[in-house]
């Protein structure tokens, strides 16, 4: 805790004096630590505290610098205080609640985020790019390279490996633009006034489609509201022909899930839950690889366990 405020220096002249103030862990999140900073009970400002290795996990903080503050200029990011190098981060508290993993939306959400995402892509700033397949290779390639890796591990991987590369072909081409990367529902605030988009650590210079097919997966759309996703956010594209792109980014983006899930697992060591989720991708992944046709789940038994 010591190391927390000491961290606060900076904008000690924004804060109340520091003896009246009280921290407080916020649970959830896979990557940070979060904190509620706290005055007689009220919550004045959010903390975060990177919980991971950026290299190993492709986490952006250079550029996740650069784009926060133009975010909270946008009004899309809550008021942003104080970002450092290693990503250590205080912005003002906003009483939205992050939507639940299995929520279940209606059509106003729906065309809030597509919203959201439109004016994420809009933002004029130049960044390292974002390829789903080449964050795919490097969590495999670091899960290769840890020692006595077992060979069953490896095997899984070389698998996720050659759908990935099955996908990645019906892939089209695409306009690049600032993407967030990882817009699941914890990464939303919202009540009925306002909407804020949080942790932008995996932002970077991709495809649109690939931001829209984040939301469809992680944000339970039906089929009915990934169209609707599709039209609000733009109306001149064809909506059957994008639903299929999205489709196959929706099991790249379960891989990725899958690969990032199994790293953390091994470097971070925290235990079964991140096992827990692997495993619940991988039965989403082969659902949605016999839906795409795709012939290769006949080789899931590899993923029992």
């Amino acid at each position: 805790m010591k190391e927390i405020f000491n961290n606060l220096t900076p904008i000690y002249h924004l804060l109340p004096p520091i003896s009246e103030l009280v921290l407080n862990k916020i649970d959830g999140g896979f990557s940070n630590k979060t904190y509620s900073l706290n005055r007689n009970n009220v919550p004045l400002f959010v903390i975060r505290v990177p919980d991971l290795d950026a290299e190993s996990f492709l986490i952006n903080r250079e550029d996740e610098r650069r784009i926060l503050p133009l975010a909270t200029e946008a009004g899309l990011s809550p008021p942003l205080l104080l970002i450092k190098r290693d990503g250590f981060m205080v912005s003002r508290f906003v009483s939205q609640g992050a939507f639940p993993w299995d929520i279940e939306h209606k059509e106003n959400d729906v065309i809030r985020l597509a919203k959201r995402l439109k004016r994420i892509h809009q933002l004029k700033i130049e960044e390292k790019p974002y390829q789903i397949n080449v964050v795919i290779k490097h969590y495999i390639e670091q899960i290769g390279h840890i020692p006595g890796m077992d060979i069953l591990w490896l095997k899984q991987c070389d698998l996720l490996t050659r759908i990935m590369i099955i996908l990645m072909a019906q892939i089209p081409v695409y306009q690049a633009c600032v993407c967030h990367n990882d817009l699941n529902p914890q990464n939303c605030l919202a009540d009925d006034s306002e909407f804020w988009v949080i942790d932008w650590e995996y932002t970077g210079w991709g495809d649109p489609l690939f931001d829209l097919a984040v939301v469809k997966a992680s944000h339970n759309l039906t089929c009915s509201q990934s169209k609707s996703l599709i039209y609000t956010y733009d109306a001149t594209l064809p909506v059957e022909k994008t639903m299929r792109t999205l489709e196959y980014y929706h099991a790249l983006y379960l891989i990725r899930e899958m690969a990032w899930m199994l790293l953390k697992f091994f470097i971070a060591n925290d235990g079964s839950e991140d096992l827990n989720f692997y495993y619940s991708l991988a039965e989403r992944l082969k659902q949605k690889l016999l839906a795409l046709n795709v012939d290769i789940c006949d080789e899931f038994d590899v993923f029992e366990r």
